[in-house]
């Protein structure tokens, strides 16, 4: 890309004027050797020569300024292109580089945080045992209410029968113990408590 840079438009259509001057010499040597020297072979060559110059000027002359902007193009394009892939190259090596050193963080970091995790195993796995024992306790708890509840219930049933068999058995035997007079008695007692 510099090689072009540098040289300048007269030093290489100089050569490129030389190389098309030297293949219109030698092929009139090679059509030379058809025949007889008549006047058109040399006529023809003379305008072969007028002809390209000619061409050689209206080309230097009127294409000169757009070959040169269209190279220069070229050559600023690539230059940018250039440019482009050497912010990518760049980036990427950067972007490398910030891979490999948190690649060998990551490889420090890695006990700290196995031993990290292991810690919050372990404290997470207490909290699961303590609650599993507040959970026990809160049942063994409602267990023991439950079956408190029951005896007291039972009990008060118990009670209820034997005071109902109590009081039949009493009524089986007050008629055989109780006389009128007791009876008289009771009946003077509850009239006199309800007339005060």
């Amino acid at each position: 890309m510099k090689r072009f840079s540098t040289l300048s438009w007269t030093s290489w259509i100089r050569p490129a004027a030389l190389g098309g001057l030297l293949v219109l010499l030698l092929s009139d040597a090679a059509l030379a050797a058809e025949g007889g020297q008549t006047w058109r072979p040399i006529y023809d060559l003379i305008m072969r020569w007028v002809n390209f110059a000619i061409l050689f000027f209206v080309l230097y002359k009127f294409g000169r300024k757009p070959i040169l902007d269209f190279l220069r193009g070229q050559r600023d394009e690539i230059a940018g292109e250039f440019s482009k892939v050497e912010a990518q190259k760049d980036k990427m090596l950067a972007r490398l580089q910030e891979a490999k050193q948190a690649l060998e963080e990551s490889e420090v970091r890695l006990p700290e945080l196995k031993a990290r995790l292991i810690e919050q195993g372990e404290r997470r796995k207490m909290e699961l045992i303590e609650d599993a024992r507040q959970q026990s306790r809160l049942v063994m708890e409602g267990a023991r209410h439950k079956i408190e509840y029951q005896v007291l219930r039972a009990r008060e049933k118990l009670s209820m029968e034997l005071l109902d068999l109590a009081v039949d058995e009493a009524i089986k035997r007050l008629p055989s113990i109780i006389t009128a007079e007791d009876d008289q008695r009771q009946v003077e007692k509850y009239l006199a408590a309800a007339s005060r």
